[in-house]
């Protein structure tokens, strides 16, 4: 062994006695560490701060750059104070009120088109209300808009480090409640690429936290509280109502094979107490927003290919048959997901991994952050060989992002012709979304036979 070997050797047997050090106090370890990976993604993201790297891929998140330009810019408020029709909004004159400083509370839906579920509405009404409480002046003042941005910006970033917190220590209860030992690998959860560079980006950290709740208390039979989770997950993100849908099916199933009157009771509470919390917003909205809620859906019933894996086959981003085939294909799947044996933790925690896995990465809508959603889950339910897959999609998603504004430069290293358009197939960004959609749907795969291998086993020796 030389020397280069022996130091490499020394200094990995350093660094795992170190860790199995840290991991006797995993919350305390793995929180300091999480705050350091908060403090990291709130600066690389932060408005008044230098572009990281000079890639703006970097800097951009849909707090800022994606939603409140689109919503309140200063282009937008000299339109509306100067009485001319402002796009994205229903009440121009209420922008203007906004912008110029007035006592009034702009409310998704209802004074301007908002594209996200009712949960996250509330932390933007929230945070633009906060940032206009304290930031006195007309925001067609650049000064004075940087401020507000940044306000804005901060009171999301709060939001959304406290629920990455959380994140962390119900993923450690998850795991204990698995019976696994591998507590270790929860370090990924702090070293994840695509956790660093999406956590202070979109809203998808809070619907992990609330899947992960949701998930723990259906192993531990709460079901009505598992309804309440999982429907908070859903007013977050959309793509949790699958859980739903498999958990109401596992419910109904173990009363018809019991017919016992409190497994009755589960699937009912369960149920009625998911569809109260997911469903009212939206028939309240329906009611007094219905031009709100439409828009609503139709964007995203119209929505582009976004790095979704059907551009294999179907190039133009555009193409109806995108929708068709995933909700075809994912049709298929839930039936067959709702088929396998969720008889304990194990298996529920694979099963849900699974249905994520599927729900997210056949989607014709696949925006890197939505890895958030089931990236706790994976780290704590795959292990060995299928975490490291993982891991690499992990990367690849990592680099959508990082890629995304270098794309005329990327394809002229690689000889290609340069030119930005990185939301194509002939894209070195898209390349990384195919390779992330394919590993993904593999280890979805692989889940589901290995769920129903252990299950049919276990049926064998009975």
């Amino acid at each position: 062994m030389n020397n280069i070997e022996t130091r490499f050797f020394t200094i990995t047997k350093s660094f795992k006695r170190i860790l199995d050090a840290a991991m006797k106090k995993p919350v305390l370890a793995l929180t300091i560490l999480g705050l350091i990976v908060v403090a990291i993604s709130i600066y690389i993201h932060d408005p008044a701060t230098p572009i990281p790297l000079n890639n703006y891929g970097f800097k951009y998140t849909d707090i800022v750059q994606g939603v409140l330009s689109r919503i309140v810019s200063i282009d937008k408020c000299i339109r509306a104070e100067a009485s001319i029709s402002v796009s994205d909004w229903y009440h121009s004159k209420s922008l203007a009120m906004f912008c110029r400083g007035e006592k009034v509370v702009v409310l998704p839906y209802v004074d301007y088109k908002f594209e996200y579920p009712p949960l996250v509405a509330l932390t933007w009404i929230a945070s633009l209300t906060i940032a206009r409480a304290i930031v006195k002046g007309d925001l067609t003042n650049i000064d004075v808009y940087s401020s507000f941005e940044r306000i804005h910006y901060y009171v999301h970033a709060v939001i959304l480090s406290i629920s990455y917190i959380f994140v962390i220590i119900y993923s450690i209860k998850l795991l204990n409640r698995l019976g696994q030992k591998e507590k270790h690998k929860l370090i990924l959860l702090c070293l994840s690429p695509s956790i660093i560079l999406y956590l202070i980006y979109n809203w998808d950290i809070i619907a992990a936290m609330f899947v992960l709740l949701g998930i723990l208390d259906f192993c531990n039979s709460r079901c009505t509280r598992s309804g309440i989770w999982l429907s908070l997950a859903t007013l977050t993100k959309l793509y949790p109502a699958f859980l739903f849908l498999v958990f109401a099916y596992e419910l109904f199933q173990r009363y018809l094979h019991t017919k016992n009157r409190d497994a009755m009771k589960n699937v009912v509470n369960f149920v009625l107490v998911y569809g109260l919390i997911a469903l009212t917003p939206f028939i309240v909205l329906a009611l007094s927003a219905p031009q709100g809620i439409i828009d609503f859906i139709r964007h995203h019933s119209e929505w582009y290919c976004e790095n979704c894996i059907y551009q294999v086959f179907i190039q133009d981003i555009y193409s109806p048959y995108h929708k068709v085939l995933y909700y075809s294909i994912l049709t298929v799947v839930v039936l067959i997901i709702m088929a396998l044996r969720m008889d304990n933790p194990v298996s529920i925690a694979r099963v849900s991994l699974a249905m994520l896995l599927f729900a997210i990465s056949l989607s014709y809508i696949f925006s890197p952050q939505m890895l958030l959603i089931l990236a706790p889950l994976a780290i704590i339910v795959l292990s060995g060989r299928d975490l490291l897959v993982y891991i690499i999609a992990d990367i690849a998603n990592f680099g959508i992002l990082a890629l995304f504004f270098l794309d005329s430069y990327i394809r002229s290293l690689l000889g290609l012709t340069p030119k930005f358009n990185p939301w194509t197939a002939d894209s070195p960004v898209q390349w990384l979304a195919i390779l992330r959609d394919t590993l993904l749907i593999l280890l979805a795969s692989y889940t589901v036979y290995g769920v129903y291998r252990h299950s049919h086993d276990k049926s064998s020796q009975l």
